[in-house]
């Protein structure tokens, strides 16, 4: 046996606790009008998590406590506790025993326990859908709901005949794992929200951090070149400076043994002071004529090659107007005109520093020049281009101008040149007199001034090359004082550098390399270190989305499957059962008719969606009976009694199909005639091998098939009370 015990206490009529001992396949619950036996039902019913008060025959939830009466105060609270026999583990829990009590308060506050312990209506549910049992289900038929099956909708009827098949359970698996994947897609919108919020800081931290990183290899790298730089310059700078101050000490050594020698010559001559003196005088004298006309013969030549530009800028400019009248002009390309001019100066040059220059001889060669060159442009260039008279008329009259004051400018310059020169030819002759005095003196004093000239000359060189040191010297003090700021610590390291032997390219190289480096740096900036952690810390936050995401994918298919497969196998057990509750339903209509047939039949129905503008097609259930002798097979068309025996005809197929542990019939045998109650006896009694029987009857034919009756009276108090009433005194009470 499924069930053992029920226990009522406060719940409606009961106020007192009550105890039915269901220890036998069929129980009868009898009483008089009124006295509260279909109250048991609906304890059955409230126990098995029901959650429609209307159900229950009441509009709140404090109707299902006792409300009191003169006698009893009322309760605060109702409670039904039904025990199941789980020795044959029909409920999937580890228990031989079950108990299920549900608690509802005055506040509305319900409880739902599990063998003592507080459980969620969840729990309870699930845990009776695997054993076929509901609060609602087709194993409690309460009275007047007989006909409830038949005046249903096919897509009523069909979820009815689908939780009869004990499909309930994968019913609520179904919308679980739907739920579960409704749940899963809004955590992958979650996630993937999370993902596209972080992804634009994540780029920019990575961004960050590749330059983090590419900062600090270019730090390497400028410091080991840094090092290497450094000592390299220093090794250098230091052989450098040996090198230089041995290079000092010949050429300085010869310059005081060279001017010793001069004072020794200069203290054996015999020649006056003042004879000296004005040799001395004579050759500054010629020193600086000679620079006056290597100045005036540069002005010359620059006056030159300016008149002869200018001429033949007149001599071109006349061509071309004489061409442009005769619509023929000479074109002669740039690169042409600028070769020309620099050959007419480089010939006028030449003549300008022919011994015995004479300036007009000198003019006449010029526009001897310009006219030979002239009249090679006319042989050589025969492209014409009308010129603007008008233009070269003004241009004529500037460049003859301008001549006429560069050839004044070279006649003055030329008589100033003249008169140096003759100047310097006296003074050389009167030098040449005080050489002859003293020949071989003067001569041994200029070889000597020349040699110490040439050692000064290579003292300067030296002198060059130890600024270049110098300057090299400071440049390395910056690199150092850097060096320090930027290694730290690790500028002690350059002392312990051993280069290798390199040219001074390779140093040159080196510190562009440096310049470089410090320039990419500076560009980069500062990065904190802050960043990486920040880049650590998003990134992993990433890599979790990023798994959690697949998880959920996995977990989204999976569901997928799972819904897939639960559609598939309520598809194919609910054809398998329909066709064994048709079965059934006809025996049991042969039975109740003697003769005719009944079945189940699938039809499409049209189900509009939500937006109302399409329908999708979906199954449900018709009921086709055919009554033996008659032409009917409506159902609107059968009678009220005919409506019932149809009625019970199918629960109980659908119970013989997929027998509950128990059943719970509630009056559905009150529209049965005394023949149909001996036929509906024998049904329970044969539903009786399959399942336990509570039925609540005033049928004695009912009563008679039961092995246990309960009596259900109500005192003046308004309680209901139960009473053990005898088999033999069932009959009385049933009147």
């Amino acid at each position: 046996m499924a069930l053992k015990t029920i226990k009522l206490s406060g719940f409606k009529s009961f106020a007192k606790k009550s105890v039915i001992d269901i220890d036998t396949p069929i129980v009868a619950i009898v009483g008089p009008n009124g006295s509260g036996k279909s109250n048991t039902a609906e304890a059955f019913r409230f126990a098995l998590g029901e959650q429609s008060i209307k159900n229950m025959r009441g509009k709140k939830g404090e109707d299902l406590i006792w409300g009191g009466s003169d006698v009893v105060p009322r309760a605060n609270r109702a409670s039904v506790a039904i025990h199941f026999d789980n020795s044959r583990k029909f409920l999937d829990i580890d228990y031989d025993e079950v108990i299920i009590e549900r608690v509802v308060h005055r506040d509305g506050l319900n409880e739902y326990f599990l063998n003592g312990s507080k459980v969620r209506l969840k729990d309870i549910i699930t845990l009776l859908a695997g054993a076929n049992i509901g609060a609602s289900g087709h194993h409690i038929i309460s009275q007047g709901e007989a006909d409830r099956i038949l005046n249903s909708t096919p897509k009523t009827r069909k979820l009815m005949l689908e939780e009869a098949l004990g499909l309930r359970v994968y019913q609520y698996k179904k919308i679980e794992s739907e739920r579960k994947l409704q749940k899963t897609r809004e955590n992958m919108r979650e996630v993937g929200i999370k993902q596209r919020e972080l992804m634009p800081r994540l780029k920019f931290l990575k961004r960050e951090v590749e330059k983090k990183e590419q900062k600090q290899i270019l730090e390497n790298e400028l410091k080991n070149k840094l090092i290497e730089f450094i000592a390299r310059e220093r090794i250098f700078i230091k052989e450098r400076e040996f090198e230089i101050q041995e290079a000092l000490k010949e050429p300085t050594q010869k310059i005081e043994h060279l001017k010793k020698e001069y004072e020794q010559i200069l203290n054996q001559d015999s020649s006056s002071e003042k004879q000296e003196n004005s040799k001395s005088e004579l050759l500054s004298h010629i020193e600086i004529l000679k620079n006056d006309t290597s100045l005036l013969k540069e002005k010359i030549q620059k006056i030159i090659a300016d008149v002869g530009k200018k001429e033949g800028m007149i001599e071109v400019i006349k061509s071309s107007n004489e061409r442009a009248s005769q619509n023929k002009d000479i074109f002669v390309p740039l690169p042409k005109v600028k070769k020309i001019f620099d050959s007419i100066l480089q010939k006028l040059s030449n003549m300008a520093h022919k011994k015995g220059f004479d300036i007009l001889e000198f003019i006449a060669g010029v526009e001897t020049e310009i006219t030979n060159i002239l009249s090679e442009l006319e042989d050589n260039f025969s492209n014409t281009d009308k010129a603007k008279n008008t233009t070269n008329t003004k241009q004529l009259s500037l460049l003859t101008q301008e001549i006429e004051d560069l050839r004044n400018l070279m006649t003055s310059l030329s008589d100033e040149l003249q008169n140096k020169e003759n100047e310097i030819i006296k003074a050389t002759e009167k030098l040449h007199n005080f050489e002859k005095t003293d020949e071989k003196r003067e001569l041994e004093l200029l070889r000597i001034s020349t040699k110490i000239k040439d050692q000064e000359s290579i003292l300067k060189d030296i002198e060059y090359e130890r600024r270049k040191i110098d300057d090299l010297k400071s440049s390395l003090d910056e690199y150092i004082q850097y060096a320090v700021e930027f290694l730290g610590k690790e500028a002690r390291y350059i002392d312990d550098f051993k280069p290798e032997e390199k040219n001074r390219e390779y140093q040159s190289s080196l510190r562009q390399d440096i310049e470089r480096l410090r320039i990419r740096l500076d560009q980069i900036g500062h990065i904190d270190d802050e960043i990486i952690d920040e880049f650590n810390a998003i990134n992993e936050k990433i890599e979790f989305l990023n798994n959690e995401l697949e998880d959920l994918k996995k977990s989204d298919k999976k569901l997928e499957e799972l819904i897939i497969s639960l559609e598939d196998e309520l598809e194919k057990r609910f054809t398998s059962g329909i066709k064994d509750i048709n079965n059934e339903f006809n025996n049991f209509f042969n039975v109740l008719f003697r003769g005719g047939n009944a079945e189940l039949k699938l039809v499409k129905v049209s189900n509009k969606n939500q937006d109302e503008q399409e329908s999708e097609n979906e199954f449900g259930v018709e009921i086709m009976a055919r009554l033996p002798r008659k032409k009917v097979s409506s159902l609107d068309a059968l009678s009220g009694g005919e409506r019932a025996l149809v009625s019970i005809a199918l629960i109980f197929a659908m119970s013989a199909v997929n027998p509950p542990p128990f059943i719970i019939l509630d009056e559905t045998d009150a529209a049965l005639d005394e023949a149909n109650s001996k036929r509906y006896a024998d049904m329970v009694r044969e539903l009786s091998k399959k399942s336990q029987l509570i039925l609540i009857t005033h049928n004695r034919e009912t009563m008679s098939a039961a092995h246990n009756l309960y009596g259900i009276t109500m005192g003046a108090d308004g309680i209901s009370r139960l009473l053990s009433v005898k088999l033999e005194d069932a009959y009385a009470v049933a009147k």
